[in-house]
């Protein structure tokens, strides 16, 4: 998830307002009067007043940020970050030596469990579930690739996917589950088709006990 960091969003608005009211650049809130080294394309300063793009996510209630290289809890009344682990640490932790079975960013990583230290990250075929306070490797599985719609529930451990037009369903063992057959372009599983407006993507829902499962059709 990206967001804005909020230092630069407000240089942003405050550029803004210097823009429209080019006579008067001064600002109620830093009082700082802007230069066009700050306000032009290629200027000197103009960099440092783009806003810049944040990935986050939540564990739990906590938020973190997630970067190339490391992940860091952000305090949610300060701002300040508390780093919680690096790109090398959990390849360490996780015994990942190969150049094709390292992580290579945090940006998809999540933190599934609000109660546990476990981030799940991926590199191009599995994914891991790794603690980053004890230093441990906790899981590690294949990822079904080419794949429409793909989503794994933390309570039952089960996978469900769309492949091929056609529902299947992981559980935790290892044995798959042909739930659909007659899917095709015409009949659509587990997609969220014409929703994203509103804010919805996916289409595969897990109840909360992992036991059940709804998915979207059209």
């Amino acid at each position: 998830m990206k967001t804005k960091t909020f230092r630069n969003v407000l240089c942003a608005a405050m550029t803004g307002c210097a823009l429209l009211n080019p006579l008067n650049t001064t600002t109620t809130m830093a009082q700082k009067q802007f230069t066009l080294e700050d306000l032009n394309f290629g200027g000197t300063n103009y960099r440092n007043m783009v806003p810049e793009n944040r990935y986050t996510t939540w564990w739990g209630d906590r938020l973190v940020r997630t970067e190339v290289d490391y992940c860091a809890e952000v305090n949610l009344k300060n701002g300040k970050e508390t780093r919680l682990f690096s790109l090398d640490e959990i390849n360490e932790w996780a015994g990942l030596k190969g150049s094709d079975e390292k992580i290579r960013h945090f940006y998809s990583a999540s933190f599934p469990y609000a109660d546990k230290s476990l981030v799940m990250v991926m590199n191009g075929r599995e994914n891991l579930l790794v603690d980053f306070k004890k230093h441990t490797l906790v899981k590690r599985w294949n990822r079904e690739q080419q794949t429409q719609a793909l989503e794994w529930n933390k309570q039952s451990d089960a996978t469900a996917y769309v492949k091929g037009d056609q529902l299947y369903v992981t559980t935790t063992d290892g044995q798959t589950h042909q739930l659909t057959k007659d899917g095709s372009r015409e009949i659509v599983y587990g997609q969220s088709v014409h929703r994203d407006e509103f804010g919805i993507s996916g289409g595969l829902y897990w109840s909360p006990k992992g036991n059940r499962l709804r998915q979207s059709s059209t």
